[in-house]
């Protein structure tokens, strides 16, 4: 953040409470030097310190604080060669000295401590902010950024640089630790550049002594090829030592931090690495060349010898045409062993897919070895816990015994309350996971307004309610308010829809059920439309008659003992039913009166 106050501000004001710490410096420093060496330095942010709560506020007792901090920032750049003058507007004059905000005192009289608003520190304040806008209206023209898409632009410019390209130097604490780096980092490079070259020498002179091989003898080996392959392998080995311990004896400093000298070690590992494949690559790219044209030889001079076979044979032919035909044969079997040779000789190596390959298997070694050496460490761990109990001598075998035992009851204690701790858990959340899933499989608990009957979509859903089958309002205790009678309605029918008057529980008085659901209900308004599209409109279906008909019987059947309830609680009272609704009743199996409902307790 200090980084994009540097690069984006053109001025900057450090609030510091008491002195100027050293912390301060170093961070100065690290921006100081990566506004050098990511960012243009065309306008040199103006620094402005403001410390608070500040008892000697005399311009002394601040200057010598903010040339100290400049010193320490010219003499840790040296090495940079940029002056500092020249990238932060950084004067002891550019400060502030603030007062406490609140004045505090003990009052004897009271007995208390008492606290109140200092004078001074606003009129500081104010003196502050003008201080500020002037050095603002100082600013180059050139420099200003005239609307808030130039800043954003510039904001982004400015973060993504330092979030890939600082990376390396925010890792740094201070400039000196940068400094080590650029120190190790050129030694390492000139060691490196002098060294490859002359491996990469020697590795070409051991790839060309196959090819000259070959080119003398005409003959592949292929024992050669591995034997090459060896001597790469040694050869980049034994430079990588005598590498190692060069940059052992060069680093070989009490100030350079071993942690830096190892990264650095690694990376030329790394370089070495890279040069012993590229070398076998290549070794592998020209072998395979050498044995197809080694192949390609070998099937010519074959070739040959079956023409001179033949020759020597002395076969006699009938005629001219089947020594052209024989001919002709022997041409096309060459021409294709030929083809055969040249398509294998121009078949490309696919590097990319062998280096994707590689890299991945390296990473599943190294994951595997870090799972198993963290694996190994908890084991060892144990191990050596169990013998140094084991391994340790036993003195008072009476005090031993005693405190085993309660070692035992102790374990014994912890065990019990851990498995109590366990069922409770267990308990609470099967109890939990139940309730849940009771509730998922009833589902929402709404029931249509006008029967009762409940919906069926799932708890907790979004929109209209749904119930594919409604039943008959008098299940939901309607009743006709003038004569107290039950209805015996479907909420689906159309003279329901059009003409009856429906009250609800504060007697308000409706045109229709579709203006009470409207008012009222109106989520259950769609369903009983779409019941009465499918119901209502086609009474003389078979299939509504017959649902019709089955509700109309469970009503009839058991509407004494509801009835005797809805009497006790609203004076609700039976109508008269025509023969179509008496017929519907059966003796034997209709609830009497005084029918107590039996509940399944298992359930």
């Amino acid at each position: 953040m200090a980084a994009m106050a540097v690069f984006s501000s053109h001025l900057i004001v450090i609030n510091h409470k008491g002195e100027i710490s050293s912390n301060l410096e170093k961070i100065l420093c690290t921006t100081f030097f990566a506004k050098i060496h990511l960012s243009n330095h065309s306008f040199k942010p103006f620094i402005m310190f403001v410390l608070r709560d500040q008892i000697d506020r005399s311009e002394s007792s601040i200057n010598g604080q903010v040339s100290k901090l400049k010193e320490g920032l010219i003499k840790e750049s040296r090495f940079v060669g940029t002056s500092l003058d020249d990238v932060l507007n950084l004067d002891p004059k550019h400060s502030t000295l603030l007062s406490n905000a609140f004045s505090e005192d003990y009052c004897h009289k009271l007995n208390i401590k008492i606290k109140w608003r200092n004078k001074i520190f606003p009129d500081e304040v104010l003196e502050l902010r003008k201080k500020l806008i002037q050095q603002i209206d100082l600013v180059n023209e050139e420099n200003v950024i005239k609307n808030l898409t130039d800043l954003y632009t510039n904001l982004c410019y400015n973060w993504e640089t330092i979030s890939k390209t600082g990376e390396n130097i925010f890792k740094c604490k201070d400039l000196e630790e940068i400094k080590i780096r650029d120190e190790i980092s050129a030694k390492s490079i000139n060691l490196l550049t002098r060294h490859r070259t002359a491996l990469a020498k020697i590795l070409d002179d051991l790839i060309n002594d196959i090819i000259n091989s070959y080119k003398e003898k005409e003959i592949f080996d292929n024992s050669i090829e591995t034997k090459c392959k060896h001597d790469i392998e040694r050869c980049v080995e034994e430079r990588k030592e005598r590498v190692y311990q060069e940059f052992d004896s060069l680093t070989n400093v009490p100030y350079f931090p071993k942690s830096i000298v190892d990264e650095y070690g690694k990376k030329i590992s790394y370089q070495f690495e890279y040069l012993k494949d590229i070398s076998i690559q290549r070794l592998n790219e020209n072998c395979i060349y050498l044995k197809n044209m080694s192949d390609y030889k070998n099937v010519n001079q074959k070739i040959i010898g079956e023409i001179n076979d033949l020759l020597a044979k002395n076969i006699h032919y009938d005629n001219i045409d089947a020594f052209i035909r024989d001919i002709e044969k022997k041409f096309e079997k060459i021409d294709q062993e030929n083809n055969n040779r040249l398509n294998s000789m121009n078949r490309s190596v696919d590097i990319e897919n062998i280096e994707r390959i590689f890299y991945d298997i390296s990473r599943l070694i190294l994951s595997q070895n870090r799972r198993k050496k963290k694996y190994y460490e908890s084991v060892d761990h144990f191990f050596n816990e169990k013998k140094s109990i084991i391994g340790t001598n036993i003195s008072d075998f009476q005090i031993f015994i005693i405190g085993f035992k309660q070692s035992i009851a102790n374990f014994k204690n912890e065990l019990n309350k851990k498995l109590d701790d366990f069922n409770g858990k267990l308990e609470m959340r099967c109890k939990s996971e139940i309730i849940d899933y009771i509730d998922n499989y009833i589902g929402c608990n709404s029931k249509c307004p006008c029967c009762g009957s409940k919906c069926q979509n799932a708890k907790g859903h979004q929109g209209n309610h749904r119930s594919q089958f409604h039943i008959l309002d008098g299940f939901f205790k309607w009743m006709n308010n003038d004569t107290k009678q039950i209805l015996t309605n479907f909420c689906w029918e159309k003279f329901i829809n059009s003409k009856f008057y429906i009250c609800d529980e504060e007697y308000k008085k409706y045109k229709n059920c579709k203006e009470f659901l409207l008012n009222e209900h109106p989520e259950w308004l769609f369903d009983i439309q779409e019941n009465y599209d499918v119901y209502g409109k086609n009474a003389s279906n078979s299939g509504n008659i017959r649902f019709r008909s089955q509700i109309m019987r469970a009503w009839m059947n058991t509407r004494k003992p509801l009835l005797k309830e809805y009497f006790i609680n609203y004076k609700i009272v039976d109508k008269k039913y025509d023969n179509e609704w008496l017929s519907l009743e059966d003796e034997e199996n209709m609830l009497p009166e005084d029918h107590v409902p039996k509940w399944n307790e298992n359930i």
